[in-house]
């Protein structure tokens, strides 16, 4: 099948939404399909083709187009949107998929079969006034979300629309470490404690320099962030235990996962103003974690509880009770066949549901 994927992120750049769309893609391939991905040009990159597909530890197995956007409110959408449409060749694909609400809506008339993915509700007019020619359109097959928290918001706002249309896929995740550098027999205890992601607003990155000052004899590592968030941390943290790395390619993670012996996802629960839901609904961390073979550690918030289970696949605990955390990380420490299971749950539910290839195999169906 030839799909045609329309996104509006920016490639190559350190979003996550990126990551996501171009792991779709290789994914869909996978799967036996043609498919040709629209994105958003980097206008301050000088990579290659090649290096590109490098950065994202993904096979050269799509087509890439890209378009140049400018950074204006509204306008540039809009701009993309024009450039995109100009491109699209109906008679050449099977099917249109995509995250980009203002592209997507230019085959709202055409009875072209497509489906749209949406990562939040509309935040604004424009939003909502794209979103209902898209959820009208005869040629929408499905919409998919990546939480149940964003399907009972859809089903609020229209309620016209016909329920049994929406699908929740949660994120998916390229495994970090193969099964087998993954040890399901012996745990070690904890020295080494990671955190992977960004350093924004509500990431939680307060919590872990918490816990470290209450936990001098451990080290906590925290990789990702650009360089000034990664520097503001640095200045606020007051401890010599805690390690920053910055931004680090998909490629190189795995040599940070192996020497973790906990893994943490401390989001604050915090919700959208404009949207309703958690700020992020379906962190792409969590599902990366549950294929490092690591113990984890979240919050207890309904975002996490989307893929956690307390006790049986991680540990949850109250984002802003410092001392239920660094409970769980001596939980995990002193009870190995605790520790083990989480690891042997987690990992299983991981390769059964959130493989890249199976969820593009599940959104297909």
């Amino acid at each position: 099948m030839k799909i045609s994927y329309l996104s509006s992120s920016i490639v190559p750049s350190t979003y996550a939404n990126s990551v996501q769309v171009m792991k779709m893609c290789e994914a869909f391939s996978d799967n036996g399909n043609s498919v040709k991905l629209y994105v958003r040009e980097n206008l301050q990159s000088n990579y290659s083709e090649n290096e590109i597909f490098d950065q994202y530890s993904v096979n050269k197995n799509f087509e890439i187009d890209y378009s140049r956007w400018y950074k204006i409110p509204l306008l540039g959408g809009l701009y993309y949107k024009h450039q995109v449409q100009s491109k699209l060749n109906i008679n050449k694909t099977d099917i249109y998929y995509g995250r980009d609400r203002y592209s997507i809506s230019s085959l709202a008339k055409t009875g072209t079969p497509f489906i749209y993915e949406s990562h939040e509700p509309p935040r604004n007019l424009v939003h909502n006034y794209y979103e209902k020619k898209i959820l009208r359109s005869d040629g929408l097959v499905k919409l998919v979300v990546t939480a149940n928290s964003i399907r009972s918001i859809y089903l609020k706002k229209y309620p016209w629309f016909d329920d049994s249309k929406i699908e929740v896929h949660p994120n998916g995740s390229t495994p970090v470490l193969s099964k087998n550098d993954i040890n399901f027999d012996t745990y070690s205890g904890v020295q080494n404690v990671g955190y992977v992601g960004s350093l924004g607003k509500g990431k939680g990155i307060d919590i872990i320099l918490k816990i470290a000052e209450i936990m001098p004899e451990k080290t906590f590592h925290i990789v990702g962030g650009k360089v000034d968030a990664m520097n503001a941390w640095e200045n606020k943290c007051k401890s010599e235990n805690v390690k920053f790395y910055g931004f680090v390619n998909q490629n190189s993670l795995s040599d940070f996962y192996k020497k973790f012996d906990v893994l943490l996802s401390p989001y604050h629960n915090l919700i959208n103003d404009k949207t309703g839901v958690p700020l992020y609904p379906s962190p792409l961390k969590n599902i990366e974690y549950m294929s490092a073979g690591k113990p984890i550690v979240a919050s207890d918030i309904l975002a996490n509880r989307e893929v956690f289970s307390n006790n049986k696949n991680a540990i949850l605990c109250d984002p802003e009770n410092i001392d239920e955390w660094v409970r769980a990380i001596r939980i995990i420490e002193d009870d190995e066949k605790f520790a083990l299971n989480l690891v042997r749950n987690s990992t299983n539910e991981y390769y059964s549901k959130y493989t890249w290839i199976n969820r593009a195999k599940r959104v297909l169906e």
